[in-house]
């Protein structure tokens, strides 16, 4: 490198720093100039993502040996901040794959570098660009049965809305035996958008079987199952499968008490909620909204059947502390007000009248309690 090209360099990465000191890029840049910044290793450490953009950005110029030499870096854990679940950088499929990629660029061994990268897993790796899909492409020219370069291509289709090619890699990818994660959540869900609701259903079961901890197949499982008309009693017969119900997500938890509630299930709904904390986001579910609206279809099922005393007991205790429930312990009376629960309660009133000339209790009275009614049945 000249004099001349290494002062040009030295005050454009002096200037990009002053524009942006933040860049990942140019803090490199600049520690290749011999700038210290320890800092920037934890950083980069933090998110693949950055490793990648970096080296890509070496790659537009052909610049391969400084692509390989920040991806082959050993980046710290000490200090890296990364979001649940992302991988490291040695751990990252993509990131595998631009290693391969470069080595192979560069004349040199590739081979073990490719075997590795089809050997991750592609948990929360999320490829995307055109540049990452053109080496995918390439690992798979290389090596036409490297069903993790096609598993992630196919991610790739969908970001483009390619749902037809995307299902199609994703079916080879599942014909081979791949155990790839969500791989038969992302096959339901790419049958469902082509129409094929049946495809769907059978790729979600096959999820529940593959992946039984991953709720989104669960997810997707019911939602086929009622939009094929499947009757409440077939739907919650199918989430009863799912194993450890203790650590079932919130969401989920939610879904299935609504179904077995339809089903008349609701001994079964209600003890879902039970000694269970439900996580929350802003403007999401409150489970104060599902337990009203679960106990009110309770209330009107035992005032169809003539039961009105438990019928009138459910709606009285609508908002009142239950025991291992701890979230009816405060901000109930507004799920009251709303509806469907507000016409259920008046559903209620008008199936079973005053019932003051038969004993039962009046609206509201709440003489019989949930343990009551619990230890009545």
């Amino acid at each position: 490198m000249s004099e001349a090209f290494a002062r040009a360099h030295r005050e454009l990465v002096t200037a990009v720093l002053h524009e942006d000191p933040a860049s990942p890029a140019a803090r490199y840049e600049a520690t290749r100039l011999g700038v210290p910044d320890e800092s920037l290793w934890a950083h980069l450490a933090g998110d693949p993502e950055r490793v990648l953009a970096i080296a890509s950005r070496y790659m537009d110029f052909g610049m391969y040996g400084e692509a390989l030499a920040v991806l082959d870096r050993d980046y710290p854990d000490a200090g890296a901040v990364r979001e649940a679940g992302i991988p490291d950088l040695n751990h990252h499929a993509v990131a595998a794959y631009y290693k391969w990629f470069v080595r192979q660029a560069l004349g040199a061994p590739a081979a073990v570098a490719h075997d590795r990268a089809m050997a991750l897993p592609v948990d929360y790796v999320f490829p995307h660009g055109t540049r990452t899909a053109a080496i995918l492409a390439a690992a798979l020219v290389e090596r036409p049965m490297d069903q993790t370069a096609r598993y992630l291509l196919a991610m790739q289709d969908m970001q483009r809305g390619d749902v037809a090619l995307a299902a199609a890699r994703w079916d080879t990818v599942a014909r081979a035996g791949s155990t790839a994660a969500g791989l038969w959540r992302n096959l339901g869900a790419a049958r469902l958008l082509l129409g094929d609701r049946a495809g769907a259903e059978q790729a979600y079961e096959e999820g529940t079987r593959r992946e039984p901890g991953n709720a989104a197949v669960w997810v997707g499982l019911d939602s086929v199952l009622a939009l094929r008309g499947a009757p409440p009693g077939e739907r919650a017969t199918a989430l009863d499968r799912y194993g450890d119900r203790a650590r079932m997500p919130t969401h989920l938890v939610y879904r299935y008490a609504e179904v077995l509630a339809a089903a008349g299930r609701f001994d079964d709904a209600d003890a879902l909620f039970a000694d269970r904390w439900f996580s929350r986001v802003e403007g999401g579910t409150n489970p104060r909204g599902v337990w009203t609206d679960v106990r009110s279809q309770r209330a009107v099922a035992r005032a169809r059947e003539g039961r009105c005393r438990e019928a009138r007991a459910v709606v009285a205790a609508l908002g009142r502390p239950v025991p291992h429930r701890g979230f009816t312990n405060d901000g109930m009376q507004a799920f009251l007000e709303r509806e469907p629960v507000q016409s259920r309660r008046q559903e209620v009133e008008r199936l079973c009248g005053a019932g003051a000339a038969h004993g039962r209790a009046p609206l509201g009275s709440g003489r019989v309690s949930f343990m009551h009614e619990a230890q009545s049945r």
